[in-house]
Order: C-alpha cells, then sequence, then structure tokens
C-alpha cells in the first residue's frame, strides 16, 4: 500500500519521489507489440497516460515501472484507453480455411501469422493479426511422440506448449476442445482429442438393454451429428490423431437385447448358420423361426456342454463394437481424410505382440508408457522407449505430460521437469534424431513360430472358468502371455496367427504353430492345421485343444490329429511336475508345470512323460509333420497384472529359475526338433535369460536390439551383465548408439546394463562415405535443394536414414530445431529443401547430414545474404 501511494505521489507531486528515482513506461497496441518507450526522472513527473506515444485503432496499454536509485522497482501500474481513428480495418478474409501446404507459403508450421496495417502516409492507423492455417503434413515415417495433457488456457499454453515441442512431443492428447487444439496449433503442436465418443455404458439398473444402445438410430443420428460438428471445429488446427475412447468397454453385462440391436444380432447369425435348424443344432436349442432367435447370460450357460447360445452372442457385440467404432471413424475421415482414428486403453488381453501381429500398414500403434509415481525409476524411463519400438511399434504414447503430481507427469505443474523427464526425454530425442525412424522402417522377423489367437477361445475360458483375474494358474490371459515370454526368452521371435489368416494359408510361412489353451476351433482352423503338419510344420498344444467347435458346441476338433481323446471339463491346473521319459531324449527329467487332464486317454500317440500317472508330453507323427499334446501347461512360468489407471498396462513376476529353467529346456528341445533355432547365439552364461534381443530388417540392413530386463530404481553403473552374439558368419557390424564401425565379424562383444539399449545393425558392406550437394549462397527466403549419396562397399545401401541438422550463425543446431529432419535412403540417395525464412540471419550457416547407422558425415558451409 505504501509503494502504490508513493508511485501516485510520484507522478502529482513530484517532490515525494525518492532520490534518483526513474519511471519507465512502455505504451503497447492490441497484440501487446510494443510502441513506445519512455523513461524520466520520477521527481520531473509523468502524468497521464500520454496517448500521443501510441494511437493506434482499439485498446491500447502503458505499464509503468517506479523504479529506485539502484533500479529496483518499488512499483507498477498498467493504464489502458480506447482510441478510435477516422478510419479502420472492418475485416480481413482468408480465402482458404486451410492452405494447402506449399500456398502460399511453403511453411514448417501449422499455422502462420498474418499482419494487416492500415496506413496513412507515414502514420500507421492501425495493426491487425489473423492466423492462416496451412494442412502441414505430418511425417508418418518418423516417430510420432503423443502424451496425455498439457496446459491448456493462455498464456501459460503458449509458454508451456512451445517448450514441449522443441523437447520431441508432437501431440497432446486430453479431452476435446476446440480451444485446445487452437491453443496447441500456435505452439506448431497437434492436440489429440480424447474420449471423443467413449463406448461405456450408462445403466442405472439391471437391464440388458444397453444405455445407450449402438445399434440404435435415433442415438446414431446424435452421435454422427456431435462428432461431424467437432472434426469441422478444429479441421483447420491439424488435428490428425483421434482417440475414440480411452477404456472403452461394452460392458460385464451380457449386452445387449434392445429391440434393434436383437435384429441385428439375428442378421448377423444368418450369415453364419444356413438354417434355423443348423443353429439348433449348434446351440442346442428348439427355436422355430430367425424371430424367435434369442441369446442368453454367461450365468445360463454354466454347466453347459454347449455354450454357443452365449458365446456367438459375445462375438455379436465384439463385432458390433467394431463396426460402430469404424462408423465413427468414417464420420471423422469424412471431414479430414488424413485422421488417424482408433482407440486406447484396451486392457484383458493386453498383450502388445496381438497388437504388433494384427497391425496393418500405416497404423500408429503403441503402448501406454509412464506410471511413474514415485518418481525415481530411471531403469524403466531410459529402458521403456527403445522395449517399445524395438518391438514394431511406431510411435510413443506417455501418461502423463503435465498434471498434478499424483499423476506421475513429466513436467510439474509449475513447469520444472520430474525426475524420470530427464531420464525419458533424452531416449526419446535420441530416438527421433533418426534412430526412431529406422525401426519403425523395420520388419520384425519371426522365427517361424505362429501363436494361435482364437476370440472364441477367450470366451470358452470365461464360461469355464480359465479367465479367472486373480488366480495365476486359471488364467488365459497369464497363460498366453507365458508362453510368448518363454519364446522371446529363448531368443526366438514369433507372431499370432489367427483364423482369417491359417484359412488364407500362411500357416505355410511357419514351421511350428502353438495352441495355448485354443478349447473353441472352428472346422477351418482344424482343416488349415491338419494340412500344416501334413506339410512338414509341428504343433504344440498344451492342455486343453479343441474341445469345441467356435460357437461353443462340444466336439472334439483336433483330438485325432493329437492321437488323444480329451474330456470336456478343463484340466485341473495345479503345480506339478511332468516326468520326462528317457526315451524322450530332451536332456532332462522333471519339469515343473501346471497340471492338466487327469483323464486323458491316448488313442495312437505316444506318450513320452506323464504327470502323477497321467500321460503327458504325447507326440505324433503325421504326413511330413509333428502333432504335439503337452497335456500341462505354464500358466506358472510367471505371474502377470493388470497395472496403469485400468488396466491398460501389465506387470510381470517371473517365478524362480528352478521353474523356469527346465520349461525353457523343454521348449527349446521340441523347437530343435522342428528345426527351429535362434537367428544367432547368445554366450552370457546362465543369466542369458536377462537378455532381450530383437531382430528387424530394413532393406538389406539387419537391426538387433539388446536389452536387459530391468528391475527398478537407478541405472546400477557397476550392475554389468557381458555378452557377446555368435553370428552364423561374418557381417560389417555398426554400434549404431555410438556411430561406431566394430568390424566385419562373426562375434559381437559387449556388456548390458539394465535399463540401457543397445543396438547394432548388420550389413552386407561398410559404408565408406557420405556427400552432399547443394548451393553454397543463398539469401534470406530462398528454398534451397540439396541432394545427399550415401557409398558403401559391393552396392548402394537401401533404408538408412539421413540425420539432417541446420545451424546459423552464431547458433548450435538445437536452435534452429524446426530445420532438422530424417530422410530415408532408396539406392544411396536422399534429398531435401531448404526453406530459408524471409528474416533468417544473414552470415555462414553450417548444414550437416549425418548416417545414422555409420555416423559417415558430410557438411556444407552456406553463406546467406552479402
Amino acid at each position: 500500500a505504501f509503494a502504490r501511494l508513493l508511485l501516485w505521489a510520484a507522478q502529482r507531486d513530484p517532490g515525494a519521489a525518492p532520490a534518483g528515482a526513474t519511471i519507465e513506461r512502455v505504451w503497447r497496441d492490441r497484440q501487446f507489440d510494443e510502441q513506445a518507450r519512455a523513461t524520466a526522472d520520477a521527481a520531473e513527473g509523468l502524468l497521464g497516460a500520454d496517448q500521443s506515444r501510441c494511437r493506434l485503432n482499439g485498446r491500447n496499454t502503458v505499464t509503468s515501472w517506479l523504479r529506485d536509485a539502484d533500479g529496483a522497482v518499488i512499483d507498477f501500474a498498467v493504464e489502458s484507453y480506447e482510441v478510435q481513428r477516422e478510419a479502420a480495418i472492418e475485416s480481413v478474409e482468408m480465402l482458404e480455411e486451410v492452405f494447402a501446404h506449399g500456398e502460399p507459403v511453403d511453411a514448417l508450421t501449422l499455422v502462420a501469422d498474418l499482419h494487416t496495417e492500415l496506413v496513412r502516409g507515414e502514420e500507421v492507423l492501425e495493426k491487425r493479426l489473423d492466423r492462416a492455417f496451412i494442412a502441414t503434413p505430418e511425417d508418418r515415417d518418423d516417430l510420432i511422440f503423443c502424451a496425455w495433457y498439457a496446459w491448456d488456457f493462455q498464456p501459460i499454453a503458449n509458454w508451456g506448449l512451445r517448450m514441449l515441442e522443441k523437447m520431441g512431443v508432437d501431440t497432446y492428447v486430453s479431452l476435446p476442445g476446440a480451444w485446445r487444439a487452437e491453443n496447441a496449433c500456435y505452439a506448431n503442436m497437434r492436440h489429440g482429442p480424447e474420449n471423443v465418443e467413449r463406448v461405456v455404458p450408462k445403466n442405472t439398473d439391471d437391464s440388458l438393454v444397453r444405455v445407450p444402445c449402438l445399434t440404435d438410430p435415433e442415438y446414431r443420428a446424435q452421435v454422427a451429428e456431435r462428432v461431424t460438428n467437432m472434426a469441422a471445429e478444429v479441421r483447420r488446427f491439424g488435428v490428425e490423431e483421434w482417440s475414440l475412447g480411452d477404456e472403452s468397454t461394452l460392458g460385464r453385462r451380457d449386452y445387449c437385447t434392445s429391440p434393434t440391436c436383437l435384429a441385428e444380432f439375428r442378421r448377423w447369425l444368418q450369415q453364419r448358420f444356413d438354417t434355423v435348424a443348423d443353429l439348433n443344432a449348434s446351440w442346442g436349442t428348439d427355436f422355430a423361426t430367425w424371430d424367435d432367435v434369442a441369446p442368453c447370460t454367461l450365468s445360463d450357460v454354466e454347466g453347459r456342454e454347449n455354450l454357443g447360445q452365449w458365446l456367438d452372442h459375445r462375438r455379436y457385440m465384439e463385432w458390433l463394437f467394431t463396426d460402430y467404432h469404424t462408423w465413427l471413424r468414417g464420420l471423422i475421415e469424412a471431414v479430414i481424410p488424413e485422421a488417424r482414428v482408433g482407440i486406447s486403453g484396451t486392457p484383458r488381453p493386453n498383450q502388445r505382440e496381438l497388437q504388433r501381429s494384427f497391425m496393418l500398414p500405416g497404423t500408429f500403434y503403441s503402448t501406454f508408457l509412464g506410471y511413474d509415481y514415485k518418481d525415481n525409476n530411471e531403469q524403466r524411463a531410459r529402458y521403456a522407449p527403445w522395449d517399445l519400438l524395438l518391438h514394431g511399434a511406431s510411435g510413443i504414447n506417455y501418461y502423463t505430460l503435465v498434471s498434478n503430481t499424483l499423476n506421475c507427469p513429466l513436467v510439474r505443474p509449475d513447469g520444472s521437469l520430474a525426475h524420470h523427464a530427464e531420464w525419458f526425454f533424452p531416449e526419446v530425442q535420441e530416438l527421433k534424431r533418426g534412430i526412431g525412424r529406422l525401426l519403425i522402417a523395420g520388419e520384425y522377423v519371426d522365427d517361424g513360430i505362429a501363436i494361435h489367437y482364437s476370440p472364441p477361445s477367450v470366451h470358452a475360458a470365461t464360461a469355464t472358468g480359465l479367465f479367472e483375474p486373480g488366480n495365476q494358474l486359471r488364467n488365459w490371459q497369464t497363460n498366453v502371455t507365458n508362453v510368448g515370454r518363454i519364446i522371446q526368452q529363448l531368443h526366438l521371435q514369433f507372431d499370432f496367427i489367427h483364423e482369417d489368416q491359417m484359412q488364407a494359408g500362411e500357416l505355410s510361412n511357419y514351421r511350428v504353430l502353438i495352441l495355448p489353451w485354443s478349447s473353441a476351433i472352428s472346422e477351418a482352423e482344424a482343416a488349415a492345421i491338419r494340412e500344416f503338419v501334413e506339410a512338414g510344420g509341428t504343433v504344440i498344444a498344451d492342455s486343453y485343444c479343441g474341445v469345441r467347435d467356435d460357437h461353443g458346441h462340444a466336439r472334439a476338433m483336433l483330438d485325432d490329429l493329437f492321437g488323444i481323446r480329451q474330456p470336456l471339463d478343463p484340466p485341473e491346473l495345479a503345480h506339478a511336475t511332468l516326468a520326462v521319459s528317457a526315451d524322450a531324449d530332451l536332456g532332462l527329467d522333471r519339469v515343473p508345470v501346471a497340471s492338466g487332464c487327469a483323464d486323458l486317454e491316448v488313442v495312437d500317440g505316444h506318450a513320452a512323460g506323464s504327470i502323477d500317472g497321467a500321460p503327458a508330453l504325447i507326440a505324433r507323427d503325421v504326413g511330413e509333420g509333428t502333432a504335439v499334446f503337452l497335456n500341462c501347461s505354464f500358466s506358472n512360468y510367471m505371474q502377470v497384472r493388470a497395472t496403469g489407471v485400468a488396466g491398460e498396462t501389465q506387470e510381470e513376476t517371473q517365478s524362480a529359475e528352478a521353474v523356469t529353467r527346465p520349461i525353457r529346456q523343454l521348449m527349446s528341445g521340441l523347437f530343435d526338433r522342428a528345426g527351429v533355432a535362434p537367428a544367432f547365439r547368445i554366450e552370457a552364461g546362465d543369466l542369458a535369460p536377462q537378455l532381450e534381443t530383437s531382430r528387424q530388417l530394413v532393406g538389406d540392413v539387419e537391426l538387433i536390439g539388446v536389452l536387459r530386463s530391468i528391475t527398478s530404481g537407478a541405472i546400477d553403473r557397476d550392475d554389468v551383465l557381458p555378452y557377446a552374439l555368435v553370428l552364423p558368419e561374418a557381417r560389417h557390424v555398426y554400434d549404431v548408439r555410438q556411430g561406431a564401425y566394430l568390424g566385419e565379424v562373426e562375434r559381437i562383444e559387449g556388456q548390458a546394463l539394465r535399463g540401457v539399449a543397445q543396438l547394432y545393425a548388420l550389413l552386407p558392406g561398410r559404408v565408406t562415405g557420405l556427400a552432399m550437394q547443394g548451393p553454397q549462397t543463398a539469401q534470406p527466403g530462398e528454398a534451397l535443394e540439396f541432394a545427399l549419396s550415401l557409398q558403401a562397399e559391393g552396392g548402394l545401401p537401401e533404408g538408412h536414414v539421413l540425420r539432417v541438422e541446420v545451424q546459423a550463425p552464431g547458433e548450435s543446431a538445437e536452435d534452429r530445431y524446426w530445420y532438422a529432419r530424417n530422410l530415408t535412403t532408396a539406392a544411396g540417395r536422399a534429398s531435401f529443401v531448404l526453406p530459408l525464412a524471409a528474416n533468417d540471419p544473414e552470415g555462414a550457416w553450417t548444414i550437416t547430414a549425418r548416417d545414422v547407422i555409420s555416423g559417415e558425415q558430410a557438411t556444407v558451409t552456406l553463406t546467406v545474404g552479402g
């Protein structure tokens, strides 16, 4: 109160000002651009706002600071005043709502500022700022980093989002809102609307009519209007990533039995059954007409042999869920053709290899990273983005970006970085400098192993008590996840395969097919499996296989293939020991397992083991191949627990080595007999299973990633695991992260820390150089073309990624980060255009290109101006 009174007194009574005090004033227009500045001795006084200093149309402001003799601020005040001149700009109308990229400017941003001035002589009467929105394309061959939540409102949004964009964030995800998209756009960041149409039942009673019903035409009409309007409203802001819903769900009841859903269900059934009589024979029902057909609930089929009346309805609701989201995607794409539309947070089964295996080209696939609530897990922060990309992901999605500290943010509410941000962002930034593009282009290579993914079997497991979330041994997801983990710890790679692929003959691409609790198998799948084995393939089933068809009808679908007779009841699934016969020649005699069926009968197979007197490890040669029925499973290998906020992620706790090692030895022996072996040998002693490996092909480049399994906390630099990768033949090997040539070798030696990824590139010939051609002089505002050529022994290298960075005079490359880009070579060639800005500084610029694999560089000095 004293200081404010002093400022007032200083303006009206100069004698009241402290000795040596000054008053500083700055006049700004309505865009807050500075128009004038003045400083005077406070003793002389500066009365009034002095409007002559800034007389632009509209509201102007003047800010005053009272400073003491040392320059310290004693007080400040802001005054505003309105000016109305004799002429004004009535409007500025854009010719396009969104301008095509390159017209009228070759922009690197989503929006450009258009400044308009109304001038009389040399006097400016009015200044106006408008925005021109530009359809700047997203480079979908590059790593895209999405993260949940950021600042929504100005002025913090502009400051914060610009900081995050410079740190590598491409899209921030939050609830829809045009103002969010607009604020992100001004920071050259994309907004990703979340929960655009989240599918979650809103029932308040126990009715099986879902609220809302997804087939209700009135509801769909309302949704169509809302979603279409939303897309139209944000189109100009460059919104391309759309998440229709997070943790969307049909609901935990047997929805939906509304009149429209029943009608749609009957139409769906008529595509799968020729007549009502066929349906009755499958379900064990006696419906007279299609109009009589109705589903039943899960409790209704408990204890029944036939599950079809419930199971087929669940399959229909899955189809409806997919159909509804496909329809929603079409609404958005009709307005924004380049939009990528999907869902997020899909728990149980949450298996990233499922997503990778069935991902269509161009799909943005990621899983959630983050969730470091204690803000102390350096190992996971550094490990997670590499682990994701080394397993086929095309981007990163993080929970969360900016939020309160209870939501484990990378950036705290005050704008400071959390500890895990200091570990995570450098890894992301390194990946975005070209390695991410290289990995995304890579084709994940299987080793001839396929795992059956069977939605009918998932539902059959639910109905028969084999999908109990709290029971490790009786949990379908745990069992399937464990099979995948065993394969990976044997340093092999696999794909999931679906019925449609089997019918298309894709089993011929593999040597081994694994059927984990595949209890409900279609006739088409059974026929494809038989053909696969007869042609020389090996099929391995665990303890519950083909006891029903895909409609849930009790039928022995594959017993004759395995030479067994199974009961319909699920296996006992208790901790047990598989005793392996000496004639099995597998190098082990006892394996801890989850028990199979005690009443299994061997018909014409050969049992090479037993579990508490029950036959196990049953093999039967069929044609050129072999069918193996284990009569045990590996749900004891590792415990899988749903984590995250609502089960979007999972945590794995591996059993003791005394359990896991014999299981790996057993499966390794079976794979070896089938002619499946790792592409390279790992030497790391008994700790080799701690090393996770990944192989991807990019052109003629083979990438091998090595990660050591993590625990938690900081990286222990003393906890080092030496290893060697022994290749089948000598290759030209590069350490990609170091950009170092390791020679033409058969043996790659390294040391693994928990949380630190290593990446090697195997080439047919050594890279010998990189050359760059382009202009050496230019003027600001010019668009300059450069050509790059990469040379290697034995031919022109395909699939290499070149990182280009641009450095202005007196600056680092990070200061001109918007000019950096990643390029992919074709026949050793790549090119790019550098569009200099009209206000770029004059002087000597440096343009550097670097081959991401080899580290070979080329540099051009560009003189701008002069």
